[in-house]
């Protein structure tokens, strides 16, 4: 069947041999870890980063920063999307961590001492298109799920050649 027919019938067509980055800007995050629930934790003890991927074999993170309750890390990542494997859903997932460093507080449930203060799942922009603004987190805490402030992101989905050929499938 031709390009022009398959999308005539409103199919997308996903060429193979192509994979894509997903360039992300990431600002900050605002209104995590309140005062309120964590006022025994002084100012300079926070360190948090942010792990963001579309695939999880594929995760990327911003540099620890050290701050009270709203980081700032201000970087440009990058994530490899490969359209049609397995584990491409469409969305980015993003999640902050409170880092467990020594000389700060750590979270005495987890292992290494981290704690996720917040995720976020977020759709992918489409190709060329640019997507951003203050996206809200979910924090999980004994089995239930409450908003846990906001994270601000910028993303443009752009193509990268591969050499090598490739065939085409459609969904």
């Amino acid at each position: 069947m031709s390009r022009r027919y398959q999308r005539a019938l409103g199919k997308r067509v996903i060429d193979h041999g192509r994979e894509f980055t997903l360039l992300v800007d990431v600002s900050s995050a605002a209104e995590i870890d309140s005062f309120a629930d964590h006022g025994d934790v002084g100012p300079d003890d926070r360190w948090y980063r942010l792990n963001l991927w579309v695939d999880p074999a594929d995760q990327v993170s911003t540099n620890t920063v050290r701050t009270w309750t709203s980081p700032v890390w201000r970087q440009r990542l990058e994530i490899p999307v490969v359209v049609g494997s397995l584990n491409y859903d469409g969305t980015l997932s993003v999640e902050v961590e409170r880092d467990g460093r020594p000389e700060s507080v750590p979270d005495p449930g987890t292992s290494r001492g981290n704690a996720v203060v917040g995720r976020a799942k977020v759709r992918v922009p489409k190709l060329g298109e640019e997507k951003g603004g203050r996206f809200g987190l979910v924090r999980a805490e004994r089995g239930e799920c409450s908003a846990e402030g906001f994270v601000f992101l910028n993303m443009k989905l752009v193509k990268r050649e591969i050499w090598g050929g490739g065939g085409r499938y459609y969904d």
